[in-house]
């Protein structure tokens, strides 16, 4: 946050006339964001400088945006610009942005959160809060409070890693499923309290779980093979449906936009399409094609279609011909496993991101067959994709530990920012709900909860655990959570 000085001079600056500059980059016009920044922070003789292109010299219009960038570094982010790129003098622009764009300066040290690597991250419906979980065997609940900062909850219960974090469509409660080969019910109580209800049936550790649309049920897939369809009884207990046929670890359920059915991925390199028959059995049939392990799976919004993404290297689309019948076409690019799917959610492409450090963009040309443009950037496999829920960007997050925003420009090329903050792999991305920020989860035992500044520069806050801030479960399954505990927040200017 700026200080008291800062905002005053801020705000001086920002009752200054506006000078347009835009003459003085590259020929061409600044991009949103930019020439406030540079007015911002400016001298008024520098702006004077700048603003007189038919007096004042080229070198000293260049040595003042010189100026301007090294205090800009200098003050808003924690080590100095020590050298500026030659070409600068040329294109300024092309480098002002390149050099907000990358990670070439550290900011303040991360804060801890976790003890170990978090891995799932999710947010309730109505963005009041997000959770995280981790190998620690805990999950956090995640609120800001009147100030803006954040404060947490640590919820205790499980007993061995957590996998993975799921919200109910309507937001009364979440699910998280652990090595411990259990899944657990959170809620809060009318005191606020955190409660759990421990569900057990899988024999191995749950690490996949889908909502249906409606929020009538919630199936968890298990490294046992088998997954289970959980309902509430007529007495509001919870009960199982074990559903067998995959011969391999369920390694990812996604439920149709509809309901009408889920589907599930395996190890055994098939899924299955699970529907309930008119005596509200379930039946699934087997789609084949893949030659590897099944590890990504997304539907398209509309439900049209699905994609599938395996360590074979390949992607599948799945549709239903005239007659019915599931059918794949087989989508080839990527040279190592897929790790993530993820759909516009307009429907006009989908994601898919690999170990071979790349991602793709699918779209269909005009006659219907899909192609793919090939985005460079990271330097490590990727983990992870999430889109923003306008679509306007989407972001990866990667072992290089770095995650990057990915938009169009106007000439309809992909260009990304890059995000650094991270010193360990980015494991789970979670976008809130009106898209006002989105958080990271990293193997480094922290999240980053990013968000843009007015100066349409990306920003984070680095969030770490109240060590009291503890709920316990008892052996009854119930857990009661110490609500309220302000945790420190430190912002930080990404690179």
């Amino acid at each position: 946050m700026q200080s008291t000085k800062q905002q005053k001079t801020a705000n001086h600056d920002k009752a200054m006339p506006k000078i347009s500059i835009s003459p003085l980059f590259d020929g061409g016009s600044i991009p949103t964001g930019v020439e406030e920044f540079i007015l911002l922070y400016s001298d008024l003789h520098e702006l004077l400088a700048l603003s007189i292109t038919n007096k004042a010299s080229s070198k000293l219009v260049l040595n003042s945006a010189k100026k301007i960038l090294t205090r800009y570094f200098s003050q808003r982010r924690a080590s100095l610009l020590n050298v500026i790129p030659t070409s600068f003098s040329y294109t300024p622009l092309r480098i002002v942005s390149q050099l907000l764009s990358t990670s070439l300066f550290n900011s303040a040290p991360a804060l801890p959160g976790h003890t170990l690597e978090v891995r799932a991250v999710s947010h309730s419906p109505d963005g009041n809060y997000f959770v995280t979980g981790s190998l620690d065997n805990t999950c956090c609940v995640w609120r800001q409070d009147n100030e803006g900062l954040w404060q947490s909850t640590r919820l205790e219960g499980h007993t061995c890693i957590l996998q993975i974090i799921s919200h109910s469509p309507d937001g009364s409660y979440f699910v998280t499923g652990s090595a411990d080969d259990t899944c657990r019910v959170w809620t809060q109580d009318n005191d606020g309290q955190w409660q759990s209800t421990p569900l057990e049936g899988h024999t191995r550790r749950v690490s996949e779980l889908s909502f249906s649309p409606d929020g009538s049920y919630f199936v968890t897939g298990s490294a046992d093979s088998t997954c289970r369809v959980w309902r509430r009884d007529g007495e509001g207990q919870w009960q199982s449906t074990v559903l067998e046929g995959h011969t391999g670890n369920i390694s990812a359920i996604s439920h149709s936009p509809d309901g009408r059915y889920f589907v599930t991925g395996s190890w055994d390199n098939t899924c299955r399409v699970w529907t309930q028959d008119n005596e509200g059995q379930w039946q699934s049939v087997v789609l084949e094609g893949h030659t590897h392990f099944i590890s990504a799976f997304s539907h398209s919004p509309d439900g049209s279609y699905f994609v599938t993404g395996s360590w074979d290297h390949t992607c599948r689309v799945w549709t239903k011909n005239a007659d019915g019948q599931w059918q794949s076409t087989q989508l080839e690019g990527h040279t190592s496993r897929i790790k993530a799917i993820s759909f516009s959610p307009d429907c006009r492409y989908f994601v898919t991101g690999s170990f071979d450090n790349t991602c793709r963009v699918w779209t269909k040309d005009n006659d219907g067959q899909w192609q793919s443009t090939q985005l460079e950037g990271h330097t490590n496999d990727i983990t992870v994709i999430s889109h923003s829920p306008d679509g306007r960007y989407f972001v990866t997050g990667s072992w290089d530990s770095t995650c990057r925003v990915w938009t169009i420009d106007n000439e309809g090329q992909w260009q990304s920012l890059r995000l650094g903050g991270h010193t360990d792999a980015v494991k789970a991305i979670s976008h809130s709900p009106d898209g006002s920020y989105f958080v990271t989860a990293s193997i480094d035992g922290t999240c980053r909860v990013r968000s843009r500044n007015p100066f349409n520069i990306w920003e984070s806050a680095s969030v770490s655990v109240d060590e009291n801030a503890i709920a316990s479960a008892s052996s009854a399954g119930q857990s009661s959570a110490v609500a309220g505990h302000k945790i420190s927040a430190s912002m930080k200017q990404l690179s």
